[in-house]
């Protein structure tokens, strides 16, 4: 309904619903320029066996499946795919009292997903694989007239690895009818028997061109051929990207169409008082570090971003191949500062904002920390007041890089509360009350309580001056580069041992908990440390965040990763019917989390799918309460004398085939006295 609210909006569309066209080509001699077919494949595919007529194709039983399920109804769906799911799970919730399906591949061979696979057994679907239908007929009974299947069992022929039909053969001797079905659904695959006019004023797109295909290959399909009617009805020559493809191809589109998607809830937000197009952030990064990075960050759609972290006559040394990759989503490197000075940094403020007014450009900075606080104090002021009259529109100050520093009170100086506050009281002092300031702290201490209260304290003795904290940064964390006879160091015969900022996913748990003990401050935090994803970034917000710096996400998608997380959050909110990011921010709070005690003690049991197990005994191995042991076939077999419903086999099956299901009383019974 988006898509087609949106393409109406776009005006002057004539919409006729209801109506059959037999040839597109006649269109053309009622006024129309140009004509372009996108029918999908909207024609079944048959089996031609006896009685097929009998059942009813899943796109007609889709169309209006109350018309075929009566409550009680027993259902046969022949196929296996998304569409035969869905038709069998459509009839349980109509009432039909047993359904089953007729699948000519095994339960693993299925192109289904994990939560389609779950569906179905969720909603009681019977399975029958490796079955081939040869007839179907309508039979009298005592209960009137009822439909019935004539099937065979198959297997793959010998020699073949192939999971084709044609790799399939009988089984001599298996044929069996099954009666007593009130409704067949036919879900075999679709097709297009239409044929394609030679006129070059008629396009086609979609399925109807290249067979079933991707949502994502349908939409460029149509762009394409968009595009392609465009250029004829100007009489200029098709480029080679936009010449007809043929069956099958894979289906590209470089064309770009500017502001074609519509957020359904708006997330402009503001950042203490300034007004933000969303709270997405970068963070003082490799993207922030210098003018054209952040130039094209903007031109990409960032609300705003702190550039990268800089200072004045102070040598920098940044190690070459320093990114450490420890998996997909969880990154280190040991690249704490830019490498530019802090005169460039104000130098480029000024066009930044000049070039891009309504975008947030802050700036981040240090001091050192010697334990001379004389010394200390006019090198953070100095800092300060240098971003202040270069323009930056806010100022963060480092006080938690995980590769540490030469400081006196440990590698990160906002372990220390009392360090930390009279840093901050510093900045406080000579600070622009007009200019925000973010102070950068660190999720690796023993608790951020005592050290948020030392910070609440230093604010609360500036009540008009704008200021709030940055939370939960990268994490201090060791990597191994492998030892080579070319690196080796003095004799040392063993893997270099690197310090690390790890950010990404593997750290995403512990920004969690840290933000949530942090909120209750009621200091303003900008979040960051390890969002990956538009739901990472909602819990952030939901657990008090007012806005959300991101930095590995970039690192590994790229800056315009940015139209996906608005898209994302945006649709979210719609779905949970939250109509502002005010209103999402602080949602989760003030008890974000549940206590352990009130966590339920109530244990469930493991319980296998035989159908999907494929025989790993990878369970068994991993289980450490001995509660799992393998039966004859090779399937897991739960004691629930032993097992404590810790849930760790099913999360770990990577065939889906353990769930945890409610323990009988017995089984409880059992556990107790184990």
């Amino acid at each position: 309904q988006e898509d087609i609210d949106f393409t109406l909006s776009l005006g002057d569309i004539e919409t006729r619903y209801s109506t059959r066209v037999g040839d597109p080509e006649a269109l053309l001699c009622e006024g129309f320029d140009a004509v372009l077919v996108a029918v999908g494949e909207p024609d079944n595919q048959l089996l031609s066996i006896p009685g097929e007529d009998l059942g009813v194709s899943s796109i007609d039983f889709l169309k209006d499946p109350g018309a075929y399920i009566a409550p009680g109804a027993q259902v046969a769906v022949i196929g296996g795919g998304a569409v035969a799911a869905d038709c069998a799970t459509t009839s349980v919730r109509l009432g039909a009292s047993g359904v089953e399906m007729f699948v000519r591949r095994t339960l693993a061979e299925m192109r289904l997903t994990g939560y389609e696979r779950g569906l179905l057994l969720e909603h009681g679907v019977d399975i029958t694989t490796r079955t081939r239908l040869t007839q179907i007929a309508k039979e009298l009974s005592s209960d009137g007239a009822k439909l019935s299947l004539t099937v065979v069992k198959t297997e793959i022929k010998p020699g073949s690895t192939e999971r084709a039909a044609t790799s399939l053969q009988d089984i001599a001797g298996t044929k069996t009818k099954r009666p007593g079905f009130d409704c067949i659904v036919l879900a075999l695959g679709t097709s297009w028997a239409g044929k394609r006019s030679s006129n070059p004023r008629v396009f086609y797109a979609g399925d109807c061109v290249h067979g079933s295909a991707t949502v994502v290959e349908a939409v460029a399909s149509g762009k394409n051929a968009g595009a392609a009617l465009d250029l004829a009805l100007k009489g200029q020559s098709l480029p080679e990207t936009l010449q007809p493809q043929g069956v099958r191809s894979v289906v590209k589109s470089t064309i770009e169409i500017p502001d074609v998607l519509k957020l359904p809830v708006s997330l402009e937000c503001d950042f203490f008082g300034y007004p933000l197009r969303s709270p997405f952030l970068l963070s003082a990064a490799p993207h922030t570090d210098g003018f054209e990075q952040m130039k094209k960050a903007y031109e990409a759609g960032w609300a705003g971003g702190v550039m990268k972290t800089a200072f004045d006559n102070v040598p920098i040394h940044i190690p070459g191949n320093y990114m450490y990759r420890f998996d997909d989503e969880t990154y280190g490197n040991c690249d704490n500062v830019s490498g530019h000075t802090l005169d460039r940094v104000c130098s480029e403020l000024p066009r930044l904002r000049k070039l891009f007014p309504d975008r947030l450009t802050m700036a981040s900075t240090g001091g050192p920390v010697t334990g001379n606080d004389e010394h200390d104090r006019a090198l953070w002021q100095s800092n300060t007041c240098k971003l202040e009259a270069a323009g930056a529109m806010g100022v963060e100050f480092s006080l938690s890089c995980p590769q540490g520093g030469d400081g006196t009170e440990g590698d990160i100086v906002s372990q220390n509360p009392a360090l930390t506050a009279k840093i901050i009281d510093w900045i406080m002092q000579v600070s622009d009350p007009e200019i925000p300031k973010l102070f950068k702290l660190t999720g690796a201490v023993t608790s951020i309580k005592p050290i948020m209260r030392a910070i609440k304290e230093v604010l609360d003795r500036y009540p008009q001056k704008k200021a709030g904290v940055t939370l939960a940064n990268s994490f201090p964390s060791m990597g191994f580069r492998p030892w080579t006879k070319d690196h080796d160091r003095q004799g040392q015969q063993w893997d270099q041992g690197v310090v690390y900022g790890m950010s990404g996913r593997g750290v995403l748990p512990i920004s969690f908990l840290t933000l949530s003990n942090a909120s209750p401050f009621g200091v303003p935090i900008s979040g960051n440390g390890g969002v990956m994803t538009y739901e990472d970034a909602a819990h952030f917000l939901a657990l008090g965040c007012k806005t959300v710096q991101m930095c590995t996400v970039v690192m590994k998608h790229g800056l315009n990763v940015i139209r996906e997380l608005s898209l994302g959050l945006s649709f979210l909110m719609k779905e949970r019917g939250i109509g502002s990011i005010k209103e999402l921010i602080g949602m989760a709070m003030p008890h974000p989390v549940t206590g352990f005690m009130e966590l339920s003690a109530v244990k469930p049991v493991s319980q296998v799918v035989d159908d999907l197990c494929e025989s790993c005994g990878n369970c068994v191995r991993g289980c450490g309460y001995q509660a799992l042991s393998l039966n004859g076939n090779n399937h897991p077999v739960t004691d629930p004398a032993r097992c404590i419903g810790c849930s760790i086999c099913a999360k770990a099956c990577f065939a889906g085939a353990l769930f945890m299901r409610e323990r009988t009383e017995l089984e409880a019974s059992m556990l107790t006295e184990h």
